[in-house]
């Protein structure tokens, strides 16, 4: 057990010392040294299929010539978030391969950096206790695709920090989805939508749209 002996020149001591060393606080008043904590992977199961998809992409990428490589590297330059062909080529294919299937991802970069219109006229309501419906007028081409995510209130208003999760996707072209839940009678849940391309490109969030469980 470590014993530490404080002085005039120094009174308390805060913060880590050194990577995986110790951690030096204040416990009521109390001076506390203790190991640092070692982070754990997380282990719900989104979180390991995207672990898993982020795993299986890299090894594909290391797969890649070096001229597709170039060409993936020359579109993360034009891109206004700091990424390397690397990033860029595991940003947009975990979205294929997350919403879609392993056999939707793309080896070469898309054409330009653009990304997808949002989607226009969202619409959504309670179709019976255990459905909502949500519709929209834009896109309709085939090759989008509509991805929506949910949120709900319990008790009080979340708008401050939603916790969003995954509720369904569609083929644009269908115009509208439906999203099976067991959220009991009065419940208000929300949604919000984006388009994605057939690159894994995004588009920005729609407006969030409120709806009561009937």
């Amino acid at each position: 057990m470590a014993k530490v002996i404080f002085s005039a020149l120094v009174e308390r001591m805060s913060g880590s010392h050194g990577k995986g060393g110790t951690v030096s606080s204040q416990w009521k008043g109390i001076n506390v040294l203790k190991r640092h904590p070692s982070p754990r992977q997380p282990r719900t199961e989104t979180q390991q299929k995207i672990r898993g998809i982020m795993n299986t992409l890299a090894g594909q990428w290391y797969g890649l010539s070096s001229t597709v490589k170039d060409l993936w590297n020359k579109y993360a330059s034009l891109l206004p978030a700091p990424l390397t062909g690397m990033n860029a080529y595991l940003k947009l294919n975990a979205n294929l391969y997350r919403y879609l299937s392993s056999s939707d991802v793309i080896s070469a970069p898309p054409p330009t950096p653009s990304t997808p219109e949002p989607c226009g006229t969202l619409s959504v309501v309670a179709t019976d206790s255990v459905t909502n419906t949500l519709t929209w007028v834009t896109p309709s081409a085939a090759t989008d695709y509509v991805i929506a995510d949910f949120s709900f209130m319990a008790g009080r208003d979340d708008r401050a920090h939603p916790r969003w999760g995954y509720a369904a996707g569609a083929s644009a072209s269908a115009l509208t989805m439906t999203h099976t839940h067991a959220y009991p009678v009065d419940t208000i849940m929300s949604y919000r939508v984006r388009v994605m391309d057939a690159y894994g490109r995004m588009s920005p969030f729609s407006e969030r749209i409120d709806v009561t469980v009937a």
